[in-house]
C-alpha cells in the first residue's frame, strides 16, 4: 500500500513539475527587470568566476547583496555564453542600437539554469516536509502550490539574488524543525548548509540566526510539562539542542565565507557586512552567549535555570502562543478589509506600495505600518491558499491540531519579519517579502490537509484534491501569463498595485515599435525605465540622472521620428516635465495594462 501511495504522489508531483517547467519556458527571454544588467551585462557573475580563476580572493565580493549563489546557479550560462558583447550592435554618444535576438539568448543561458534549479529544488521540499509531517500527501501539496506559485515562477525567471533566496531561507527553516523532531546530526549539516547558502545569497538571511534561537525556546516551551520524566530526559536534549545550535550559525557562517573568501582578505567582510547587518552583532552576540548559557547549565547544572524558566513562562505558553497566531491572522484579515472592502479603517489605500522608504510612510503609526507590510502577502497568493490559511490559523487558535507547533513558529516568522523591517523603516514589498510565500505556501497545505479531515470531505480521495491543486493553480498562472511576478489575487481591487512592471511588457512595446512603417528616416525611442531598448530595432536609450538633458535636447530638435515609452514607475522617478506633458495629452499610439490594472501601464506616443 506505501509502495502504491509512493508512486502516486510521485507521479503527481511529476505532474506539478511539469505544469512549472512548460510556464516557466514560456516567454522567458522576452522581457528584462530593471536589476538583472547589474548581474548579466554588467558582468558581476563573470567577476566572480574570473576572481576565483586568478586566486582574486578580494574580488569575489561583486556585491553587497551579495549573490554569490547566483554566480554559481546563473554561471552556468557562461559556459555557452561566448560572444556576451554581441547584443549590442552601436553604442552612441546618447543612443544605443541592440540586436534582439541576441539579447534573448543570452537572457535565456542565464534564466534557464535558474528555472532548472529552482523547480528541481522542489524534490527537497516534497522530501522534508513529508518527513517533518510524516505526510506525504502535505509534503506533496505543499511542493506543487510551491511549483505553481506566480509569484514564486516569477522570480524564478529573473537573474537576482531575490530569485535564491527564498528557496534557501526555507530551506533553512525546514530542516531546523526536522532537526528538532529526529534530533539526527545530518540534519544540522543540511541546516548549516542552507544557512550558509542563504547568507552566500543575501545577508537579510542574518535573521534566520535569531528565529532558530527564537524557535529553539519555542520548542522548549511548547513541549515542557512539569513532570519528573521532563526533568530527567530535558537536560541531556537541551544540551543537544544548544550545541547543535552553534553548529548550525558558525557552520552557516563557515559555508558563506569559503563561498566569498574576500572574508579572509578583509574580515570586515564577515563581521560588519554579516554579523552586524543592519546593526545587530550585539543582538548577534548576545543571542550567540545565551545559547552557551544554556549549554553550560545544562552540562553543569542539569537544566536547573532553564527549567525553572521553562516552569515559570508554561503557565502563559498559550497566551503567547495564540497571541502570536491572532496578531498575524488579525494583521491579514484587517489587510482585506481595509482593500477588498474599503473600509479604510487606518487611511491607507492611497499608501503606494513602493513608498518604502519615504517621509509618508515612515510618519506612520507603528500598527499602520505593520498593516501595510502585510499587504503584498494577502494579495500575492492564489484563493485556494488565502482561504487555506486562514483556516489552519482559525483551527490552531480555537482547537489544537497535530501541527499546531508548526503553525506558530511559521507565524511568529511572518511576524518577527515584519517588525524587524518596519523598525528598519522598510515597507516590504513583493520581492523584499518573497522568503515568507513558501512557508506560508506550507500553512496552507496544513489547511488543505485539515480541510481534507473534515467529515464533509473525508471520503474525497486524495488524488482528486492534489489534482484540484494544480488545476486551480494552474487557472491563476493562466489569467496573469507571462508576467508571472506581476500575479495579485482578484480580491485586490483593480485600481490597486502591489507591484510594479518592473520591466514586464518592453517585449511587447518593442514588437509594436519594431511593426512601425519606418518611412524615409530612422526611428529614435526613448524609454523611461529598462526593459524596452534590447528588444527594439532602433536607436534607443533608457532616461537616467545623467541623459536628461541630452534626451530633452533630442525631444526639442526632433519632430517626426522621436516616438517615447511610458511607465508608471518613470512617472514616478521622474515627474515628466516639459514635452513629457504635451506629449501625453494625446492618445497613446499602443498600451499594455499587466494584469488589467490602469495603475500599471506601458504606453508609446510619438512625439
Amino acid at each position: 500500500m506505501n509502495s502504491i501511495k509512493q508512486k502516486t504522489t510521485g507521479l503527481i508531483f511529476l505532474l506539478a513539475l511539469a505544469v512549472y517547467f512548460s510556464f516557466g519556458l514560456y516567454h522567458l527571454a522576452k522581457f528584462e527587470t530593471a536589476d538583472e544588467h547589474f548581474w548579466i551585462n554588467q558582468d558581476r557573475i563573470l567577476q566572480y568566476w574570473n576572481a576565483v580563476e586568478k586566486g582574486d580572493w578580494k574580488a569575489t565580493r561583486i556585491n553587497n547583496k551579495p549573490g554569490i549563489t547566483l554566480a554559481y546557479i546563473s554561471g552556468v550560462g557562461l559556459i555557452f555564453d561566448k560572444n556576451h558583447s554581441a547584443e549590442i550592435k552601436e553604442r552612441g554618444a546618447v543612443f544605443t542600437s541592440y540586436d534582439p535576438q541576441e539579447f534573448q539568448r543570452i537572457n535565456f543561458l542565464y534564466r534557464f539554469p535558474l528555472l532548472i534549479f529552482n523547480g528541481l529544488f522542489s524534490i527537497f521540499f516534497f522530501w522534508v516536509i513529508a518527513k517533518l509531517t510524516e505526510n506525504k500527501w502535505i509534503g506533496l501539496w505543499s511542493a506543487t502550490l510551491i511549483l505553481l506559485s506566480p509569484i514564486l515562477l516569477g522570480v524564478s525567471q529573473i537573474v537576482n539574488p531575490d530569485a535564491l533566496s527564498w528557496l534557501f531561507c526555507s530551506a533553512t527553516i525546514f530542516s531546523y524543525l526536522l532537526f528538532l523532531k529526529t534530533g539526527r546530526k545530518k540534519v544540522v549539516a543540511f541546516t548549516a548548509l542552507f544557512l550558509g547558502l542563504a547568507l552566500a545569497t543575501k545577508y537579510i538571511a542574518l535573521i534566520l540566526v535569531y528565529y532558530l534561537f527564537f524557535v529553539f525556546i519555542a520548542y522548549l516551551l511548547f513541549y515542557y510539562n512539569k513532570d519528573k520524566e521532563m526533568a530527567e530526559v530535558f537536560p541531556a536534549k537541551i544540551l543537544k539542542m544548544a550545541l547543535s545550535y552553534l553548529a548550525v550559525v558558525f557552520g552557516g557562517l563557515l559555508i558563506f565565507s569559503l563561498l566569498m573568501p574576500a572574508v579572509f582578505v578583509k574580515s570586515k567582510y564577515l563581521f560588519h557586512d554579516v554579523i552586524d547587518f543592519g546593526h545587530t552583532g550585539p543582538v548577534f552576540w548576545a543571542v550567540i552567549l545565551a545559547d552557551v548559557a544554556i549549554a553550560l547549565d545544562a552540562f553543569f547544572l542539569k537544566s536547573r535555570i532553564a527549567l525553572a524558566c521553562l516552569k515559570l513562562f508554561s503557565q502563559y505558553k498559550n497566551i503567547i502562543f495564540k497571541g502570536i497566531l491572532l496578531i498575524v491572522s488579525g494583521l491579514c484579515f484587517f489587510t482585506l478589509l481595509n482593500w477588498v472592502l474599503k473600509f479604510n479603517f487606518f487611511n491607507l489605500e492611497g499608501v503606494p506600495f513602493d513608498s518604502r522608504q519615504s517621509d509618508f510612510f515612515i510618519s506612520l503609526a507603528f500598527w499602520k505600518k505593520l498593516i501595510l507590510q502585510a499587504r503584498p502577502l494577502v494579495f500575492s497568493l492564489t484563493p485556494l491558499t488565502l482561504g487555506a490559511l486562514f483556516l489552519i490559523w482559525i483551527k490552531t487558535i480555537f482547537q489544537k491540531p497535530k501541527y499546531a507547533f508548526l503553525v506558530f513558529v511559521l507565524s511568529a516568522f511572518i511576524l518577527i519579519y515584519w517588525l524587524a523591517v518596519t523598525m528598519q523603516g522598510l515597507l516590504v514589498n513583493i520581492r523584499y517579502g518573497i522568503i515568507l510565500t513558501p512557508l506560508v505556501l506550507f500553512l496552507a497545505a496544513l489547511g488543505i490537509w485539515e480541510l481534507s479531515r473534515h467529515k464533509l470531505f473525508q471520503r474525497v480521495n486524495k488524488v482528486i484534491i492534489s489534482l484540484l491543486i494544480i488545476v486551480i493553480s494552474l487557472v491563476s498562472i493562466w489569467f496573469i501569463k507571462p508576467f508571472y511576478f506581476n500575479y495579485a489575487n482578484a480580491l485586490l481591487p483593480r485600481e490597486s498595485l502591489i507591484t510594479g512592471a518592473w520591466g514586464y511588457g518592453g517585449y511587447e512595446a518593442g514588437q509594436f515599435l519594431n511593426s512601425l512603417p519606418r518611412g524615409s528616416g530612422e526611428i529614435l525611442v526613448i524609454a523611461d525605465y529598462p526593459g524596452v531598448c534590447p528588444f527594439v530595432q532602433a536607436q534607443c536609450v533608457d532616461m537616467n540622472n545623467e541623459n536628461q538633458g541630452e534626451i530633452n535636447s533630442v525631444l526639442s530638435q526632433n519632430k517626426d521620428n522621436v516616438y517615447l515609452v511610458l511607465t508608471r514607475r518613470g512617472q514616478v522617478r521622474w515627474g515628466y516635465i516639459g514635452q513629457f506633458i504635451s506629449v501625453m495629452k494625446k492618445p497613446p499610439l499602443w498600451e499594455l495594462k499587466i494584469d488589467d490594472r490602469p495603475g500599471n501601464f506601458i504606453r508609446v506616443y510619438k512625439q
